[in-house]
């Protein structure tokens, strides 16, 4: 192998594009961008803080001094000044930009000129199918009102919708002002009603909605499919669609019949006639016809691209559609499909690639490799980078430097160090504690706080085992997977059989007894028995008999104060870990713990109320409103909530306006000058970091009249908790009166 050492360094990133003789592609050279040709000649000098690629004769390139983008052309003169914070490539002769005025970043449209088609007034725009342009015109940012435009700026048709998504068998999902949606075609008339919680595009003729909570099949005419029988539809690819009841997946056709009954315990796409699907724990491939093409036998399985696969046994491997073996199983990982003749692979920690018969190409010594662009690929040795022609001759500034044992982590006062892709244990003083022979090594410490054994996992040719922190492997390399210790136990599993281990690693319970196992407090796990679950202890003791559908835990004080939550018929309750009943299972939620005068709070029936460690209904859900606040998914920033009431059960999202009149008649709140509205001492408010959001909410409150309650309740004011008189509303402890005093006034 030939090695050269140019006088510069280039890196060349693609951006998805080929190279062409006379292209100019963006590189960067001691922090700086430029654009070079394909032999890696500087055409453009290194000047910009970033480059695009170009695109229609102009790139966007960002300045060095003000961090503004403009545009350039090919010969580098500014055609378009440094005046925008974002810039976009140009399409159909047009480029979305933004500029932010007066606080507020907004978007618009310019022509290669410049010229603005659509001005910079919306906080939002995308490009879409059919060159089309969907654009947020909202006052306040906080509820959107899209607008769909040409690509030349004018309104495609009237209408402003809260949500979108685009244009396919020519309908578009869109979401009103009720939060529902349905399908418009391109001329803007509603096809299908807005009745839809959630709503997909539109693939192979169907698109995926959600009404009442189901997802089913819907084609172009609105016709439903499915009748809601299917816990989960997928949309379809090469004409048939993945459905799921319970945990068993199967697939139907395009006339809702159940082509692949459900039967597989998971199961991807079709791609190429072919489904990677899982039966008893292993993976195979499937055709159309629910005919086994290649054998249950692999233990992780991918979709087919250009007939071939990537497949897990132990190490990863490439197959064909006839499970022909391409490329052998030894490697640590793997690109799913080959890019320009080549496959990235991963061995012993480093990088490097294949052809199509399993050829080393690029020898695996690199950090980082990326994928061949015409006749290079780009290559990382350490922090220096540089390419690897065909032939596997390298290019780099300087020569790279040779592999040295370098500290990578800290554990339990130990260093796990590096050494040419391989791992190993040394002392503070650098004294070797493990040789440098693992391929990985891991802390296992105790995620509960209840112990501190100082473990290791180490991983060697795709198996797992457990060291001490004097290098003495307590348990043979053999498992898939060791999982952190919670007090003195750790799960581990081999295929999906999965057991527990001690500190000493010593197998407590075999292999495969229990299909799950879950870690709960003093020595004690969840595990499922005929159907039910049930508490163990480490000797396989059965504490708490099988008589649950659930088994979880409620923290009191701190991760290591809990009590067991157990769920039987859809109700709630709460045991001690001996068994004890502390609140019956009566109820639809157990909430909040609040720790003085030691309560919970539950939900019954769409009702607030509070149980106290004997069951007994202190406070009962008499309430007629219950405030809160609820964050959206796609929220900006911290101020886009919607206030909601709970009003006699049931959940109605109103107005920030309406919500405060409601708490005011509740005898909730009061309202000053200082904040849009400030609940009373028992109310909550907390400032996010720096924004200047307010998040109110009522948790005490779920009974509209505090002078009917009985006792002392908690609650929070900014970081502290404060127990106030539920009779006359006085503050009772003094170390934070000031605090309250000072926030809410006298």
């Amino acid at each position: 192998m030939r090695n050269f050492y140019p006088a510069f360094r280039w890196i060349p990133v693609f951006w998805g594009v080929l190279f062409s003789l006379n292209a100019q592609v963006p590189a960067e050279k001691n922090g700086k961008w430029g654009y070079v040709d394909s032999s890696g000649q500087a055409l453009i000098d290194y000047q910009y803080n970033f480059a695009l690629p170009f695109s229609e004769g102009l790139a966007a390139v960002r300045s060095e001094n003000r961090r503004r983008w403009g545009y350039i052309n090919h010969s580098g003169h500014i055609v378009i000044g440094f005046q925008y914070y974002l810039a976009g490539e140009f399409y159909n002769s047009y480029a979305i930009v933004a500029k932010y005025k007066k606080g507020d970043l907004l978007y618009g449209l310019i022509n290669r000129k410049g010229k603005e088609v659509m001005p910079l007034q919306y906080r939002f725009m995308q490009w879409s199918t059919h060159n089309l342009i969907w654009a947020d015109k909202s006052d306040n940012g906080f509820v959107s009102k899209y607008q769909c435009f040409t690509d030349s700026g004018t309104l495609a048709f009237k209408g402003t919708y809260h949500s979108h998504g685009h244009f396919y068998n020519g309908l578009c999902p869109v979401q009103n002002r009720e939060e529902l949606f349905g399908y418009i075609d391109l001329n803007g008339q509603l096809k299908i009603a807005y009745q839809y919680e959630e709503a997909g595009d539109f693939k192979e003729g169907y698109a995926v909605v959600m009404k009442d909570g189901k997802r089913f099949l819907i084609d172009s005419t609105g016709k439903e499919y499915n009748e809601m029988t299917y816990h989960e539809v997928r949309e379809f690819k090469e004409g048939l669609a993945r459905v799921r009841i319970g945990k068993k997946y199967g697939f139907i056709n395009r006339e809702n019949v159940l082509v692949i009954p459900l039967v597989y315990d998971l199961a991807w796409f079709f791609s190429e006639g072919l489904a990677p699907v899982k039966k008893n724990g292993k993976w195979g491939y499937i055709n159309k016809n629910n005919e086994t093409v290649i054998p249950f036998e692999y233990e992780e399985a991918f979709l087919f691209r250009n007939g071939i696969a990537q497949v897990k046994k132990f190490k990863y491997g490439i197959i064909d559609s006839n499970n022909n073996v391409l490329i052998d199983f030894k490697y640590h990982n793997l690109d799913d499909q080959f890019l320009h003749g080549m496959l990235i692979a991963e061995l012993n920690g480093k990088k490097g690639a294949l052809d199509r018969n399993g050829k080393v190409v690029i020898p695996f010594k690199y950090y980082e490799v990326k994928p061949y662009k015409r006749n290079w690929a780009k290559v990382r040795y350490h922090h220096y980078w540089g390419k690897v022609d065909t032939e596997g001759n390298e290019y780099f500034e300087e020569p790279p430097i040779p592999p040295r044992k370098e500290i990578r982590r800290f554990a339990h006062g130990l260093n796990i160090v590096e050494y040419n892709g391989m791992e190993g244990l040394t002392d503070k003083q650098g004294r070797e504690i493990t040789p440098i022979k693992y391929f990985r090594i891991s802390d296992l410490s105790d995620l509960s706080g209840e112990s501190n054994p100082k473990r290791f996992s180490v991983r060697l040719d795709g198996l797992f085992g457990m060291i001490d922190q004097r290098g003495k492997e307590l348990t043979p390399i053999k498992y898939h997977r060791i999982n952190r210790f919670f007090g003195n136990t750790a799960t581990v599993l081999i295929d999906d059989k999965i057991g527990l281990i001690n500190a000493r690693g010593e197998e407590l319970i075999p292999l495969g007894k229990y299909e799950r196992i879950i870690a709960l407090y003093q020595e004690k796990m969840a595990v499922p028995i005929e159907g039910k679950w049930a508490v163990i202890d480490t000797s396989d003791n059965v504490l708490i008999p099988p008589l649950y559908d659930q088994i979880g835990y409620q923290y009191l004080f701190d991760r290591k104060s809990r009590l067991l939550k157990v769920k039987l018929a859809g109700k709630y309750g709460l045991l001690s870990y001996e068994g004890d009943t502390i609140v019956p299972l009566l109820y639809d939620k157990i909430l909040d713990y609040i720790p003085s005068p030691h309560l919970f709070q539950v939900e019954k029936e769409g009702l607030f109320g509070f149980v106290d460690f004997h069951g007994q209904e202190l406070i009962k859900g008499k309430n007629e409103y219950y405030l809160g606040v609820e964050e959206t998914d796609d929220f900006e920033s911290l101020s886009q909530k919607h206030s909601f009431v709970r009003e006699c059960g049931q959940n109605k999202k109103i107005g920030q306006a309406e919500a405060i009149e409601l708490a005011k008649k509740a005898g909730l709140m009061k309202v000053d000058e200082r904040h849009d509205a400030e609940f009373d001492l028992s109310a909550v408010q907390l400032n996010y970091q720096e924004h200047c959001a307010w998040q109110i909410t009522a948790r005490a409150n779920t009974y509209s009249d505090l002078g009917k309650c009985p006792g002392q309740l908690y609650d929070f004011v900014i970081s502290h908790r404060v127990v106030i008189d539920s009779q006359s509303g006085e503050i009772l402890d003094k170390e934070f009166k000031e605090d309250c005093i000072r926030v809410y006034g006298p």
